[in-house]
Formats: structure tokens, sequence, C-alpha cells
């Protein structure tokens, strides 16, 4: 079953499990989980603390989070530090915070915003 994703662009703070933070920006967002770039690359899989404040809500969203996928972009970018994208899977998401995310969702796809997208199912 395919996810719907809308785009988006905030930043994402990753608790890491060995206690160091590694911040991020979302490019994507669905019910379960989220497309990131960061810095630096993610091992698989990797439990995460995820920390972000969807645009125009006054509170953060905490999260517990695992690394699926994750690759440098130096082939497509050609860079000597490259970015690294990964894709987090949601896990354990409370039901207040799955009606946040499900709200904030059907609010971008009633906004008729572009690229919305389909994938990456999780």
């Amino acid at each position: 079953m395919k996810l719907t994703r809308v785009p988006v662009d905030f930043g994402v703070r990753c608790g890491r499990t060995n206690g160091t933070i590694l911040k991020g920006r979302a490019l994507n967002l669905g019910i379960g989980g989220m497309f990131i770039i960061t810095a630096e690359p993610l091992v698989l899989p990797e439990s995460l603390s995820l920390e972000f404040l969807l645009p125009g809500s006054p509170n953060s969203i905490q999260l517990e989070g695992e690394s699926v996928w994750s690759r440098s972009c130096r082939d497509t970018m050609g860079l000597d530090n490259p970015p690294h994208v990964a894709g987090i899977k949601f896990i354990n998401v409370t039901e207040r915070h799955g009606h946040i995310l499900q709200d904030y969702i059907l609010g971008m796809l009633s906004s008729k915003s572009p690229g919305v997208t389909e994938g990456f199912s999780s």
C-alpha cells in the first residue's frame, strides 16, 4: 500500500542512541514517516528520537523513528562533503500525534499543494 506524502521543508532533530544529536531537514512527510537530508549518514537500521515543528503549529512533535534506508548524494552532486538522505519510519505513533500528522497532511492536500507524492510506504 502506498501512503500519501506531502512536500515539506522544516528542521528535524534526530537524537541518536549514542547520545548525539543530528540535525536535518524534512523534505517530505507522511503519516508513517519522512524523507530527510542530513550532513552525516545514518546507519541501518538506526533508532532515533525525532523532534520537529510542523509549519504553523505552536508545539513541537516528538516521535520515535527508525532509519529504513540511507545514502550519500555524492554521485548526483559531486561534492567533497555531500549531504545524505534517509527514509525514516515512525515507530509507535500515539493517537494524538497520528491525528496531528493526519490533519497537517490533509490540510496540505486540500490546499492543492503542488508536488504531492505517493510512495515510501512505512
